[in-house]
């Protein structure tokens, strides 16, 4: 488990890795996918070993500044605000100059990240760094991906202390079933749980339990055909499907587009669903036919 929120100022060090884009920001040690899509975009950094916690960091939020650099750090920069999202690893075979070896605290930006706070020509700058609790919209998410006795479900847009610290998982038929740390924010559980309606429960570094009840029913999923599912938890009047099949990827936004696009778009993806409205904005159910 992560550290939580702490409002105390640590010292550490910053550099960057990729282009301005972002490109080789993208997926990760922490199982995320494509972090605009993801609302992430170039407000994040792999952690070093020291502050990545074996993935369990993945997802905390920190605001960073520049300082004691009166070379490098621009005048009046302020600070940023990023969400990890990588892992720095560390080079034994280096073991001066690798500042992302224990127990050195670390944090290697995205350049749009650092040239916010220093040239790019700077390299590695000195910061001070805290916990914050993270901003995001939409609510939590969970991409679904794996076959009809193995599930290995991605946990993203975490608010609050942003990191998770456990995930259970619950059939229509089951009682709570608690899942297994796989790698970054990727928790697995080994259940058939083929046509029942799932819920889950995670809890962060700060004890903030959130609850998705029969957040969507599973359908056999081919090993070969990994068909992930991503449900938006935003309420009872906005609700996006994701769901990505053999590279093409359909989006649906809210209640009155799917309603308009649901058949033509899943009879495109011979795929049948039914959308049940929530009794209240605290819950939905998303059940395959």
């Amino acid at each position: 488990m992560s550290a939580g929120i702490d409002g105390t100022w640590y010292d550490a060090h910053a550099t960057f890795y990729s282009d301005m884009s972002g490109g080789e920001t993208m997926k990760g040690a922490c199982g995320y996918g494509n972090l605009f899509e993801q609302g992430y975009g170039l407000q994040t950094a792999a952690l070093s070993t020291a502050l990545f916690n074996n993935g369990f960091a993945c997802g905390a939020c920190f605001v960073i500044k520049c300082v004691n650099d009166p070379q490098w750090c621009i005048k009046n920069a302020g600070s940023i605000k990023v969400t990890a999202t990588n892992f720095c690893p560390p080079n034994f075979d280096k073991p001066s100059g690798n500042w992302c070896n224990p127990p050195q605290k670390h944090f290697d930006l995205t350049m749009k990240m650092f040239t916010t706070l220093a040239p790019y020509k700077a390299g590695i700058i000195p910061v001070q760094y805290r916990r914050v609790p993270c901003t995001k919209i939409g609510g939590v998410k969970f991409e679904i991906k794996g076959n009809p006795f193995w599930l290995l479900v991605l946990v993203y847009n975490v608010a609050n202390a942003g990191d998770v610290s456990s995930v259970s998982i619950k059939g229509s038929k089951t009682g709570w079933l608690p899942m297994t740390h796989n790698w970054g924010q990727n928790w697995n559980a080994k259940s058939n749980l083929v046509g029942q309606a799932l819920s889950f429960q995670e809890e962060e570094s700060e004890v903030v339990l959130v609850e998705a009840m029969e957040v969507v029913k599973v359908e056999e999923l081919e090993v070969d055909m990994v068909v992930a599912y991503k449900v938006v938890l935003a309420g009872a009047m906005e609700v996006a499907l994701v769901l990505v099949e053999a590279m093409e990827v359909v989006k649906v936004v809210d209640l009155e587009e799917l309603a308009v696009g649901m058949v033509a778009v899943l009879e495109e993806l011979v795929v049948t669903f039914t959308l049940k409205l929530p009794k209240s904005t605290n819950d939905f159910t998303l059940p395959c036919n």
